[in-house]
């Protein structure tokens, strides 16, 4: 807020981002921002409309409803991670994930931070003007590394059993790997990938996917888990094999 002007900037809850009419604060604001959400299971389609620069509607106090586009940053804290149950890869496109863990002893708080901080702010600015003033993609290429970044990842598995799945495994360039499918014989289970999922699922006390959305999901959490190959299948001998592979198999 310091940097882009308190009058540029607001505070938003997420649940009445879902309000039509609360969410007309946020028009012509440069940061939004949301602070200590609580545990929050959602969709996440407003939070895409609102990040994408999608068309939203607004409808003011004793005005008439209308539509616009949100151009902003939106910035959230939480204790815990947002539980998102949309599996199309809107949201891995979007968030940018940062884990402050660490707590500042009580001996070494800072009472006046916050106005030293202020203080130093054009010093900041020119700081990063400087820093991307020849490569001004250098910014947007450093937000999208820390986007797959490890600590991005750790935290994405807590909420995310498919990707916690697919940590489990690895693509190679040969396709002769685990079968594609599920198989009907419970002692063949480890050869066919869906099958291996519902029996990890078991164990962890997860509700699986259902097969006909499971191989694309699988392949999107093979390639944030930054596979070499992309997930491939192919027939070979009157049978389906992939390139997927469990790992040290």
């Amino acid at each position: 807020m310091m940097l882009v002007g308190e009058e540029n900037s607001t505070s938003i809850n997420l649940k009445d981002l879902e309000k039509i009419s609360s969410r007309t604060k946020l028009l012509d604001k440069t940061l939004i921002f949301a602070p200590d959400q609580g545990r929050i299971v959602t969709d996440g389609a407003i939070l895409k409309a609102l990040t994408g620069g999608d068309v939203m509607s607004f409808e003011p106090k004793y005005k008439d409803p209308f539509d616009a586009r949100i151009q902003s940053i939106f910035l959230m804290t939480n204790n815990a991670p947002i539980i998102f149950t949309e599996h199309n890869g809107g949201i891995t496109r979007r968030r940018v994930l940062f884990h402050f863990a660490d707590k500042v002893p009580d001996h070494l708080i800072d009472e006046d931070l916050k106005s030293k901080i202020k203080q130093e702010i054009p010093s900041i600015i020119n700081l990063l003007i400087n820093m991307f003033k020849d490569d001004p993609i250098k910014a947007k290429k450093l937000l999208e590394a820390q986007r797959g970044s490890d600590e991005a990842i750790a935290i994405k598995k807590k909420n995310n059993h498919l990707l916690r799945f697919a940590s489990y495994l690895e693509t190679r360039k040969e396709c002769n790997g685990l079968e594609p499918g599920k198989k009907q014989d419970h002692q063949k289970a480890h050869t066919a990938v869906y099958s291996l999922y519902r029996l990890y699922c078991t164990y962890f006390d997860e509700q699986p996917v259902k097969q006909a959305i499971f191989w694309d999901l699988l392949k999107m959490n093979l390639k944030e888990l930054k596979n070499k190959y992309p997930a491939d299948k192919r027939h070979l001998n009157g049978a389906w094999y992939t390139n997927i592979y469990l790992k040290n198999d």
